[in-house]
């Protein structure tokens, strides 16, 4: 029986696709559902600022046409800054954001049982401790997020999580 189930976000399609999943499978099992944000640095990814501007979001706070992307408001796109954020605050921000937005989300779905985390650390290791001090049945992650090269060069986030997590683990595209 799947009772709780633990979805990890950073803004890219493919976690957009990971709390899509994350909600219906807790609709379906009528499950708890927490929703995270790892801040990982105070400087904002390449890729982040990449799909700020893909997502025509910067400077604009316009929708995207992209079903699971995350349109942020302008107030949070001026402060993705040329080489980095304006303050060390942004992502946190950011983060505050995206989990709010998939509770919301959720919620409109029938999810009664929503918690939100926005945590500083190691996001694999932020998401396990989790996973891990709150009786998680299901983790559901997107595949590859916006992480930095770093990541490509010694593994992703979602391997190491699907490595060392105790509990099933899920790997979205």
């Amino acid at each position: 029986m799947i009772t709780h189930i633990l979805v990890a976000t950073d803004g890219s399609p493919n976690a957009g696709r990971a709390v899509d999943l994350a909600i219906d499978l807790a609709s379906r099992y009528n499950s708890r559902l927490s929703v995270v944000y790892v801040v990982t640095s105070g400087k904002v990814s390449e890729n982040l600022r990449h799909m700020a501007e893909v997502e025509h979001i910067v400077g604009s706070g316009e929708k995207s046409s992209a079903p699971t992307a995350i349109t942020f408001p302008s107030y949070l796109v001026s402060e993705l800054g040329e080489t980095g954020v304006k303050s060390r605050g942004v992502l946190t921000k950011i983060g505050d954001y995206l989990v709010k937005k998939a509770e919301e989300h959720a919620r409109s779905g029938g999810i009664k049982n929503v918690k939100t985390y926005v945590r500083n650390g190691d996001a694999a290791e932020v998401v396990l401790e989790i996973a891990k001090n709150n009786d998680v049945d299901v983790i559901v992650t997107g595949n590859r997020g916006l992480g930095n090269l770093t990541s490509l060069l010694l593994g992703s986030v979602s391997y190491k999580i699907s490595q060392l997590a105790e509990c099933t683990c899920i790997n979205v595209k």
